[in-house]
C-alpha cells in the first residue's frame, strides 16, 4: 500500500516539469511586457525620416544651395596707372601730344598736290632723303611735278608708338601724261625734332 504504481509516479513527474516550463514562460513573458511598456514607441516621423539619412542626404543637399554668406571685407581695388588711358595714336612725345599718324599722311600729300614741295622735303628725314632721293631736292620735284595728283585710300595704322609709328596706303597716281597707277605703299615714321609730327623715315 505504501509503493505508487509507475504510471502515478510518471504522472506526476510530466506534472512537476510542465509546471516548470510553465512558470519560465511567465517569468519571460512578463519581463517583456514591462520592457515593452517602458520603452517609448516609434513615431510615425521616426519611421518616415530617419535621424541618420537626413544627416547624410539632406544636409549636404542645403549647403550646396545655399553656401554660408561671406562675412570679409571686399577685395580693394587698385587704381589704374594714369598713363593708360591714352589711346595709341595720342601718346606723347616730348611732353605733348603727337599727330596721329593717318593725319600726317594725308596731311603729306595734301601738300604734294598743292606743289608746296619745300614743305614736304622737309617731311622727310635725312636717312630717307639719302636712300630715296640720293640726287637731292631737284629729282624730287621733278617727278612730283609729273604727277597730276594722288589719293590716299585706305590708310592704315599698323602701330604707334612714342618713337615709331607705321602706315600702311594704297596710293592711286594719276600722271600729266594721262597714265594712272596705283600702288600699296607702307611708310615708317620717326617723330620730328619738335616731338609734335612725324618724318617719313623710310617706304616700301
Amino acid at each position: 500500500m505504501n509503493n505508487f504504481s509507475p504510471m502515478v509516479k510518471l504522472s506526476g513527474i510530466l506534472l512537476l516539469i510542465g509546471l516548470v516550463i510553465f512558470g519560465m514562460l511567465a517569468i519571460v513573458l512578463i519581463t517583456f511586457v514591462i520592457v515593452r511598456t517602458t520603452s517609448p514607441s516609434p513615431t510615425q516621423a521616426d519611421i518616415l525620416f530617419p535621424t541618420t539619412v537626413l544627416e547624410a542626404s539632406v544636409t549636404p543637399a542645403l549647403a550646396t544651395a545655399f553656401p554660408p554668406t561671406q562675412t570679409s571685407a571686399p577685395p580693394t581695388l587698385e587704381p589704374l596707372p594714369s598713363d593708360t588711358a591714352l589711346p595709341e595714336d595720342t601718346l606723347p612725345v616730348g611732353g605733348q601730344t603727337i599727330q596721329p599718324a593717318a593725319d600726317f599722311l594725308a596731311e603729306y600729300f595734301t601738300l604734294i598736290n598743292s606743289r608746296d614741295y619745300t614743305a614736304t622735303w622737309a617731311k622727310l628725314s635725312g636717312k630717307y632723303k639719302t636712300a630715296h632721293n640720293p640726287d637731292g631736292y631737284g629729282p624730287y620735284v621733278n617727278f612730283w611735278d609729273s604727277v597730276d595728283r594722288v589719293d590716299v585710300l585706305t590708310p592704315d595704322v599698323v602701330y604707334q608708338k612714342t618713337d615709331t609709328a607705321k602706315v600702311s596706303a594704297r596710293l592711286n597716281l594719276a600722271y600729266k601724261s594721262g597714265n594712272n597707277g596705283s600702288q600699296l605703299v607702307t611708310f615708317e615714321l620717326i617723330p620730328d625734332d619738335q616731338g609734335a609730327s612725324w618724318l617719313i623715315d623710310d617706304s616700301y
